[in-house]
C-alpha cells in the first residue's frame, strides 16, 4: 500500500467517526433522556458500553499486530543487509518510518470506524 492511501485511509476514517460519532450519541442520548424506555431501548443502552469495550479491543489489536509486522520487516531487512552486504539493503527513511506509523494508526481506528458505521446504520432505521 503506497504512502498517499494510508494517509488518506487515517484520513477518511477520521473524517468518518467526526461525521457519524455525534450522530450515534445524540441518538443514545435521547433514548437515554425519554421518559419511557421500550426493551429495544434498554437493549441500545446495554450494547453501548461492549460495543466501546469491543471496539477497544479490536483496535488495540489491530494496532498489536501491524507493528509486529512492521518489526518482522525490519528485522529481516537488517538480517539481508548484514548477511550480504554488497547487495546494500535499503535502510528505512523518515518518510517510510512514518507512513509505518500511519499504517498502526489506520488499523487502530479500523474497528471503531465500523462499529460507528454500523451504529449509525441501525439508529437511523429505528426512529
Amino acid at each position: 500500500m503506497s504512502r498517499s492511501r494510508r494517509t488518506t485511509d487515517t484520513t477518511s476514517q477520521l473524517a468518518a467517526l467526526s461525521w457519524r460519532a455525534p450522530y450515534v450519541a445524540t441518538q443514545r442520548l435521547m433514548r437515554m433522556a425519554g421518559p419511557v424506555q421500550s426493551a429495544a431501548d434498554r437493549r441500545e443502552l446495554a450494547r453501548m458500553g461492549t460495543e466501546k469495550l469491543s471496539a477497544m479491543q479490536e483496535g488495540w489489536m489491530a494496532m498489536a499486530m501491524q507493528v509486529i509486522a512492521l518489526q518482522q520487516h525490519a528485522w529481516s531487512s537488517l538480517m539481508q543487509a548484514a548477511w550480504s552486504p554488497w547487495f546494500s539493503a535499503s535502510m528505512p527513511s523518515w518518510p517510510q518510518a512514518l507512513a509505518d506509523a500511519d499504517a498502526v494508526v489506520a488499523a487502530g481506528l479500523r474497528p471503531a470506524t465500523r462499529q460507528v458505521a454500523a451504529n449509525a446504520r441501525r439508529l437511523s432505521r429505528r426512529r
